[in-house]
């Protein structure tokens, strides 16, 4: 795919946010869905990466962003699904570093929780020879989003203040006490989705 072909070499760590390629259906722009194929997702590239083929023969290709509006993925080790809606920068509250790409959606329900996972190639670190890192390396970590008011998305950083900021004071203190009736942390995106669920239920 000619994705690879400008990295310099050795480098460590992967682009790719699963460790293997998940089943998973592509939902279309135009209403479409596709066949089952096995997925994975290229945060550096922000590319979606379909696997096609068989055993003495396979191969892979990119979709084009445009035409896909959102992926299922069906998890290996459980009867779990993980959600990829694609959104705009304008649904951004702050959109000066939001790409046009998937985020998963920790409540599916209404979308009000989501994660972004963010990948960079670093640099290998000047006098790597005593500290570290000499070569180049991909890095990931995850950005959570929360849907405010105004229904636009603001980061968030799990803790009361930025929920009830966010949600408004009603609305947060009522998730505060869900969370706290089911022994549940704000600290644990899991938990908070759960709360979040639990509110429209």
């Amino acid at each position: 795919m000619g994705r690879t072909e400008t990295l310099p070499p050795g480098v460590k760590g992967s682009p790719r946010l699963f460790k293997e390629n998940l089943k998973g259906n592509v939902y279309f722009t135009n209403g479409g869905v596709s066949e089952t194929y096995h997925i994975n997702l290229d945060v550096y590239m922000r590319e979606v990466i379909i696997k096609k083929g068989h055993e003495k023969m396979d191969f892979e290709f990119g979709l084009n962003l445009n035409e896909v509006s959102s992926i299922v993925f069906k998890e290996s080790q459980s009867d779990d699904s993980l959600m990829y809606v694609k959104l705009s920068p304008s649904v951004f509250e702050d959109i000066t570093d939001e790409a046009d790409f998937l985020y998963r959606t920790l409540t599916p329900i209404n979308n009000v929780l989501i994660q972004n996972t963010v990948c960079e190639l670093l640099e290998p670190e000047k006098g790597a020879y005593s500290t570290g890192r000499d070569y180049h390396e991909f890095k990931s970590y995850d950005i959570f989003y929360l849907k405010g008011q105004n229904d636009l998305y603001q980061k968030f950083s799990f803790t009361k203040s930025k929920l009830k900021k966010i949600l408004g004071a009603t609305k947060g203190d009522r998730i505060i006490e869900i969370l706290n009736s089911m022994n549940l942390s704000i600290k644990n995106p899991d938990d908070l989705a759960r709360a979040l669920n639990e509110l429209e239920n």
